[in-house]
């Protein structure tokens, strides 16, 4: 099937999703929506955010997406029991990424950082109730930390001033696990990991919720044969590696419901930029 896959988010977090979509399935064609307009979503009402939800997925559908990610650890609390409910098709949510966390070596202790509504609701609790684990699990709440991301387009002089803060409340440091359970923070790992002097790993729930997806297109027969960016003259990794803008544009539509040229250029932005951060990573 040729058809978009639909990926929606609180704002602009969910790009980093998309980036790991876009190496995981060079086929897919893809249409993003960030709702900065109404960021952070951590901060509002669960109606709030389940209504949000509801109208951004039901335009995603109207405009031929065969498939929805919800890539917002927050609006997946909120919102992902009702849209299985109403829409016949694969839909994948986030969830912070526990059960890996507490499965890592010489780790005794996992810390959560994510939003206030995350951590506070049921669907949370219950990820952690249903783990069988002796390591302490620490709730680390990042109130505002959102908004500040989307200001700056990712870790600016505020946001680092923010980390820098957050972590002089919670030594962290050997036998420490750091789980990034909201999609803008993992633009923030390299900031993070030099707060804490590289000595605490990081995790989060990206790349499993990508193999999810592809495990749930393949399982309905709708993953895409053709890749719009091959062609004559170069060779398909050659094709698959350049990730120009001018490339991406024939596979990716990135919407935002602030209708500003300034989010559109740092969406772009975030994109190339973990787009080039994965690449590097994979020729580690």
């Amino acid at each position: 099937m040729e058809e978009p896959i639909g990926v929606f988010d609180s704002g602009l977090g969910g790009i980093s999703v998309l980036a790991q979509m876009i190496i995981t399935l060079p086929q897919e064609k893809f249409l993003y929506y960030g709702d900065s307009k109404n960021a952070p979503y951590g901060e509002k009402t669960k109606e709030e955010v389940l209504n949000f939800s509801m109208n951004i997925s039901k335009d995603l559908i109207n405009r031929g997406a065969k498939a929805l990610v919800v890539a917002c650890n927050t609006a997946t609390s909120a919102a992902i029991t009702d849209l299985r409910q109403i829409y016949n098709l694969p839909i994948i949510g986030m969830e912070p990424a526990v059960k890996p966390a507490v499965n890592m070596e010489n780790i005794q202790r996992v810390v959560v950082m994510a939003t206030p509504f995350t951590l506070k609701e049921k669907k949370f609790h219950e990820l952690v109730q249903n783990i069988d684990t002796n390591k302490e699990i620490v709730e680390l709440p990042c109130p505002g930390l959102v908004q500040l991301i989307e200001q700056e387009g990712g870790a600016g002089p505020k946001v680092q001033a923010y980390l820098m803060q957050l972590f002089k409340r919670l030594s962290l440091g050997k036998g420490d696990v750091l789980v990034l359970g909201c999609t803008h923070y993992v633009f923030l790992t390299d900031c993070i990991q030099k707060n804490l002097n590289y000595q605490v790993p990081l995790i989060h729930g990206n790349v499993g919720t990508v193999l999810e997806l592809k495990k749930q297109l393949k399982r309905h027969q709708m993953l895409s044969s053709e890749n719009p960016l091959l062609g004559p003259g170069n060779s398909t990794e050659e094709k698959l590696r350049s990730h120009t803008k001018t490339q991406l544009q024939k596979r990716v539509q990135l919407m935002n419901s602030r209708q500003d040229l300034q989010f559109e250029k740092i969406g772009w932005d975030l994109l190339l930029y973990e787009l080039r951060k994965l690449d590097k990573e994979e020729l580690i």
